[in-house]
C-alpha cells in the first residue's frame, strides 16, 4: 500500500471510527441500565472513540505539518502517543473485563448478582484507567535540549520508553488480554456444553450447544451471541499483532525496528487492530437484536420502528 493510499485509509478509518462509536455509546449507554455487559460495552465504545479522535488528530498534523506543532508544543508529538496507547491498552482490558462479565453469568451465575454490577464495572475500568496511565506517562517528553531537536529524559526513562517498550506494549496491549480472552472464550464455551449435558440426562433430550443457548435467560443468550462476535473479532483482528510482537521479542527487536525488518507484516499489524478499535460498532448491529432495536428508536422516528416491528 502506498503512502497516498494508506493516508486515505488512516482517515476513512479515523472517522468511521469516530462516528460509530458515538453513536454507539449514545445506544449502550441506554441500555448499560440492565446489566454491566452494556456498561462495559459503553466504555469500549468511549474508548475506541477516543482512540480515533487521537489517530485523527495526529494525521491532521502530520498532513499539514503545523509549524506550531513542531515548535512550540513540541510534548504534543510524545503526548499523542501516549494517548493512543493509553486508549488501545484501554480497550484491550476492558474486553477482557467483558468477556469476565458473561463468563460469570454464564459458568457461575449464583455469582453473578454479587460480581456482574455496575458499580463494579465502574471501579475496575476506573482503576484499570489509572493503571495504564502510569504505565503509559513517562512516554509524555516535558523537557527538550537548547536546540530543541530531542528530548531530554533520563536514562532509566530512555530505556524504559524505547528498550523495553516492546515487552511492556506487547504484553499490556496484545498477549496478556489475548490469552485471558481466549482462555474465558473457551471456558464459557464449556460451561454452555456442561449445561447442555446435565439438561440431557435430566431431561433425555438433545444436549448440544444451540439448545442450551436456547434455554438460557434470553439477557444473558443476548449478550454471549453478541460476547462471542466481539471478542471472535478481537482474536481474528489482533493475531497479526501477536506474530509481530512475538517476533520482536525472541529477536530483542523494538518497534522502530520491527518496522524496518518487516514493514508489509507491520502494515498489516497495525491496520487489523486499527480495524477492530473503529468497526466494533458494527459488531454490536451484526450480533446484538436488542442494540439495533434500541439504535432504532433513538435515532429513527419511533412510530417507524414500530410499524417495522408489526410488520
Amino acid at each position: 500500500m502506498d503512502s497516498y493510499g494508506y493516508g486515505i485509509f488512516i482517515w476513512m478509518n479515523s472517522f468511521l471510527g469516530i462516528v460509530g462509536n458515538s453513536l454507539s455509546s449514545v445506544v449502550l449507554f441506554q441500555l448499560s441500565k440492565i446489566s454491566s455487559f452494556y456498561l462495559y460495552l459503553t466504555f469500549l465504545a468511549l474508548s475506541d472513540m477516543s482512540l480515533s479522535i487521537c489517530d485523527a488528530i495526529t494525521n491532521l498534523l502530520d498532513f499539514t505539518k503545523l509549524e506550531n506543532y513542531k515548535i512550540d508544543v513540541k510534548w504534543l508529538c510524545s503526548a499523542e502517543f501516549a494517548l493512543a496507547l493509553i486508549f488501545s491498552h484501554l480497550s484491550s482490558w476492558i474486553t477482557v473485563a467483558v468477556t469476565f462479565d458473561r463468563y460469570v453469568a454464564v459458568c457461575h451465575p449464583l455469582n453473578a448478582i454479587k460480581y456482574c454490577t455496575r458499580r463494579r464495572a465502574l471501579i475496575y475500568i476506573c482503576t484499570v484507567f489509572l493503571v495504564i496511565v502510569a504505565v503509559n506517562f513517562p512516554i509524555i517528553c516535558f523537557k527538550w535540549d537548547e536546540e530543541g531537536s530531542s528530548c531530554v529524559i533520563p536514562e532509566f526513562t530512555n530505556d524504559y520508553c524505547f528498550k523495553y517498550s516492546i515487552y511492556i506494549d506487547t504484553c499490556s496491549y496484545v498477549l496478556i488480554p489475548f490469552c485471558l480472552i481466549c482462555a474465558l472464550n473457551t471456558l464459557t464455551i464449556q460451561g454452555i456444553y456442561k449445561a447442555a449435558r446435565r439438561r440431557h440426562n435430566l431431561t433425555a433430550n438433545s444436549g448440544n450447544v444451540s439448545s442450551s443457548i436456547a434455554n438460557m435467560k434470553d439477557s444473558t443468550r443476548r449478550s454471549i451471541t453478541m460476547l462471542f462476535t466481539v471478542t471472535t473479532f478481537f482474536i481474528v483482528t489482533f493475531l497479526p499483532f501477536v506474530f509481530i510482537s512475538v517476533y520482536g521479542m525472541i529477536y530483542s527487536e523494538n518497534l522502530v525496528a520491527i518496522q524496518e525488518l518487516i514493514p508489509v507484516a507491520d502494515t498489516i499489524a497495525y491496520v487489523a487492530t486499527q480495524l477492530n478499535h473503529s468497526l466494533n460498532f458494527i459488531m454490536y448491529g451484526l450480533s446484538g437484536k436488542r442494540f439495533r432495536d434500541k439504535f432504532l428508536e433513538t435515532f429513527c422516528c419511533r412510530r417507524n420502528v414500530r410499524r417495522s416491528q408489526n410488520k
